[in-house]
């Protein structure tokens, strides 16, 4: 039953209400957990990646554009001193104390700064500073974290933009509250524009759900409280989705080339951008040129002007940012955190480790990300054919990313983490609120369910897809040549559902045979050693033993299950009309 219309507006200006107190709350209780949980206790505290973009925000505020950070507290200001003998060491350690300073750090183990043996971390009075930097180097500015040369890094091997929002902060306080405020204003406005999609896109209730999902989800929460660069990836992102919905592509392609001048893999939505406006009518394709990708290219070049200044001109930038796309492309040196492909993010495997005492875990919820796989089949041909206008861009911005991270992956980058995930996870929240829409408007859900009933491209793509789903499952239970033949079965069974003409049938059965097997041969092949790399390439005639044999079952189970099958007479295929929904 139907609310009456004055009863609706309360409603929803009560949702509205509830929804602000979310992304109000999610500020204030992240602001409290990191001031009492112990996150930022002691000196020279850092936590995780933030030794890297905190430490190059304040060195392109020094070197960039010529400012010093508001390290004061008090009457005392943190400063770092470098020396190089340790009796200089030993003079600025006396003079600070005996002139009302502390001393913070003084036990490094790596050169912090170029060409200096010794760095002491330091508090006190301005004045005593001044007299030190006569004759000593000192940097103004919380201490550095005890790394070789960290007080010289940029991380210009990343856009700049975040560090830009750091250095607010660092002019306003340089302290580990202070730069992860802006992270924790990114994580509540996520939360808010979660809401504002679902409701867009599907219903009201659909967009609260959004946001309490986004509100309680793990990864986003962990993120926002922290100084690193992906919650503003994030940020971006969902706004562009945001106006991606709103068929508003020219702030679309604004907000991509923000989270791009945040991180590279910000510019993946680039392509989500097209996807989403490709079939707009209103939209041409000069258009689609511009908003997609010359307006996100345009945006990464003004946010880049300093730094073009700053290196000499702009074909020295071009040398860099070509360095830095061949340095995306590459594995991290072995040893480091655990490594979370985007597969792995679906099951929460090998989550990164941000910090321990407390502990803070980007770790991805299984439910939420699981539940959108059925969703996305539900979606999809309610987005393909425009029967809910928005979802189709919802997709693009959720699976585009997994895509491009698993292209990233086979062309050489291996190690990618736990914590990239933050740039979909709320987008997953938005797919996963779609379930209380669908209660309301059971009529779409079966219509979409109906797709795959009734229409063949829809049907076979599903089929295939449960179908070597489960060939790569039996296979991985059932490790013998006997696996294979049980799980190509398995695989013909699923080709014969999708209930096409029989050439068909043998084409896509051969097809689906091969590719299975290659799916497993690829994946060891990139995670084996080099020695098991060279055996595989010896035995490679032998190895195509079972690659032959899942073609051979998969094409003939998929023959004989048609022949069991088919409705009506051997090798044809009528095509059953759906009836029009209501009638």
């Amino acid at each position: 039953m139907r609310l009456p219309l004055r009863l609706q507006r309360y409603r929803k200006k009560l949702v509205l209400a509830i929804v602000i107190v979310l992304s109000i709350g999610y500020f204030a209780y992240g602001l409290y957990y990191v001031i009492t949980s112990g996150l930022v206790a002691g000196e020279a505290r850092y936590v995780s990646d933030e030794c890297w973009y905190v430490s190059a925000a304040r060195n392109l505020l020094r070197k960039v554009f010529g400012l010093e950070p508001n390290s004061c507290m008090g009457n005392l200001c943190y400063a770092s001193i470098f020396v190089n003998s340790l009796e200089d060491a030993n003079k600025v350690k006396e003079f600070v104390t005996s002139h009302g300073g502390v001393i913070v750090k003084d036990n490094y183990a790596h050169k912090v700064l170029a060409g200096y043996d010794y760095t002491i971390a330091v508090k006190a009075p301005r004045k005593v500073l001044t007299e030190l930097a006569r004759n000593y180097t000192v940097i103004i500015g919380y201490p550095y974290p005890d790394w070789d040369d960290v007080a010289n890094y940029l991380n210009l091997e990343h856009p700049p933009l975040m560090k830009y929002i750091v250095m607010i902060t660092l002019l306003v306080s340089d302290n580990p509250v202070a730069w992860k405020i802006p992270s924790l204003i990114a994580g509540s406005l996520i939360v808010f524009f979660a809401y504002l999609i679902a409701r867009k896109v599907f219903n009201e209730a659909a967009g609260l759900l959004a946001a309490v999902i986004v509100f309680i989800e793990p990864v986003t929460r962990a993120m926002s409280m922290v100084a690193m660069l992906d919650i503003y990836v994030a940020l971006f992102s969902i706004i562009a989705l945001y106006f991606a919905v709103k068929s508003k592509y020219m702030h679309t392609g604004i907000m991509v080339g923000l989270a791009g001048s945040v991180k590279m893999n910000g510019f993946y939505h680039v392509l989500s951008t097209i996807i989403s406006a490709w079939r707009n009518r209103k939209v041409s394709n000069i258009k689609l040129f511009v908003y997609a990708i010359v307006i996100p290219l345009l945006v990464y070049l003004v946010v880049n002007i300093p730094l073009i200044i700053y290196e000499g001109g702009i074909m020295k930038w071009i040398d860099l940012q070509l360095w830095a796309l061949s340095w995306h492309t590459q594995s991290r040196p072995p040893g480091g955190p655990p490594v979370a492909n985007p597969w792995d993010w679906f099951l929460a495997r090998n989550s990164f480790p941000l910090n321990y005492n407390p502990d803070l875990v980007a770790n991805p919820s299984p439910p939420l990300m699981l539940l959108t796989i059925p969703l996305t089949i539900v979606l999809i041909p309610l987005a393909w054919k425009e029967k809910l206008k928005g979802s189709g861009s919802i997709l693009a911005w959720f699976w585009v990313p997994i895509v491009m991270f698993t292209a990233l992956f086979l062309i050489g980058n291996r190690t990618q983490y736990s914590f990239y995930s933050v740039q979909i996870t709320p987008i997953a929240a938005i797919i996963v609120s779609s379930t209380v829409f669908f209660v309301y408007r059971r009529d779409l859900l079966y219509e979409s369910l109906l797709s795959y009933r009734f229409e063949q491209p829809y049907r076979i793509g599903l089929m295939l897809l449960i179908g070597i789903s489960l060939w790569l499952t039996a296979s991985y239970l059932i490790t013998s040549l006997i696996g294979i033949i049980v799980a190509s079965i398995l695989l013909g069974l699923f080709v014969a559902l999708g209930r096409t003409r029989f050439k068909i049938t043998i084409m896509i059965g051969v097809g689906a045979g091969v590719l299975a097997p290659l799916i497993v041969y690829y994946y060891y092949w990139i995670n084996a050693s080099t020695e098991t790399v060279r055996y595989l390439e010896i035995m490679f005639p032998y190895n195509m033993i079972p690659v032959i044999a899942s073609a051979i079952a998969t094409t003939a189970s998929a023959m004989i299950f048609t022949l069991i099958l088919a409705p009506r007479k051997r090798g044809e295929y009528i095509e059953e009309e759906v009836e029009h929904w209501g009638e």
